[in-house]
């Protein structure tokens, strides 16, 4: 890899998505002449992806979702962007820019799982699919999502919010089955099965379901294709060191591709964190990220959500519930409280909770 040898410092970011643009903004937060070049398949507009879930019920149209063009984002931090750009291997990349850089990050991101059965079904991955989901709801009433995870349930959360006539087909028994307990997930699916939402949970989607707008929400796999092109250690995700530095020295990785102290973690918290860190390596101060208690809070906003993942295993749930919602407490085996789940009115309070663990 010829970064090792690079003749001058410079950052190449491949993938133009949240992690990608928080990088190169964090490290113009300290140096802002610092060279970067992004390059990105798409076309380098600047939006946060975790609004695409909820834009309906905001009233915020796909062009309201993208803050920035391209060229503006290019100019607001000093930046080469590269638009329109499919890579498949680092020697792309050294065509395109050549080798004299000396960093380069792995920001590209995860995929949609595709099953067979789905080849017909739309998803929602970045600005664009978004802007083409739009375009063929319009106008149409029926919706089902195959999925109920976290995106199948914001989705499902927006479009009954909007109007439209909601199913979601999964085959756990109940929704976010693989982040909170199963009394929270119940209290969900009741939430907004009173709003309307046709939950049909605990089976497969078959092909009679294949009726009108279907929305695939069956999951995301990291996206390391071009890590496995440069022979760079990969699991779920690409492998990276507490310093984001993946197997071979002067490439990195960051958000959802990248798999951190052995898990995957596709939220903004633990990239923006990882980012910060990151700016600095590449400036020169060696940083290894540090990940805190992050909630994660999920955007139904018929019945808030707010959850802390925690690690399967010997851990136990204490859970009580009242009118305003359920507190669901997780704790190890010798007594340690180690995260939570708040839903309904108690949602406010996750600061409170934070400073308990």
């Amino acid at each position: 890899m010829s970064s090792k040898k690079a003749k001058s410092s410079k950052l190449v970011i491949v993938g133009s998505g949240l992690a990608g643009y928080t990088l190169a903004r964090e490290v113009r937060r300290h140096d802002k002449i610092f060279p970067i070049t992004v390059i990105t398949a798409d076309t380098g507009e600047y939006y946060s992806k975790p609004q695409l879930s909820n834009a309906l019920s905001h009233q915020k149209s796909p062009d309201q979702l993208a803050l920035f063009s391209r060229e503006k984002y290019a100019q607001q931090f000093n930046l080469d962007i590269k638009a329109s750009c499919f890579i498949n291997s680092i020697i792309e990349i050294e065509n395109i820019i050549g080798s004299d850089y000396s960093h380069l990050v792995l920001a590209t991101g995860a995929n949609p799982v595709n099953l067979p059965e789905l080849q017909d079904a739309h998803v929602v991955n970045d600005l664009d699919d978004y802007r083409n989901f739009r375009g063929v709801i319009q106008g149409q009433k029926k919706i089902t999502i195959v999925g109920a995870g976290l995106v199948g349930c914001e989705f499902a959360n927006d479009l009954i919010s909007a109007g439209y006539e909601v199913t979601v087909i999964a085959p756990e028994n109940y929704p976010l089955a693989s982040l909170i307990p199963e009394q929270a997930g119940l209290a969900l699916k009741a939430a907004l099965a009173e709003k309307g939402v046709n939950w049909q949970l605990g089976r497969y989607f078959q092909p009679e379901d294949n009726q009108g707008i279907i929305l695939s929400a069956v999951g995301l796999r990291p996206n390391v294709a071009l890590a496995k092109s440069a022979n760079l250690a990969v699991n779920r995700g690409i492998l990276v060191s507490e310093y984001l530095e993946t197997s071979q020295e002067g490439i990195y990785a960051l958000g959802d591709c990248a798999e951190v102290f052995g898990r995957v973690l596709p939220y903004v918290a633990p990239l923006t964190l990882g980012a910060r860190a990151l700016a600095k390596t590449i400036l020169g101060e060696r940083t290894a990220v540090e990940y805190p208690v992050m909630p994660v809070h999920i955007k139904t906003s018929l019945y808030p959500v707010v959850v802390t993942p925690v690690e399967k295993g010997e851990n136990r749930w204490e859970i009580e519930s009242d009118e305003d919602g359920l507190t669901a407490l997780c704790y190890t085996p010798a007594g340690k409280l180690v995260g939570f789940c708040i839903t309904g009115r108690h949602s406010s309070k996750s600061n409170e909770f934070l400073a308990r663990i």
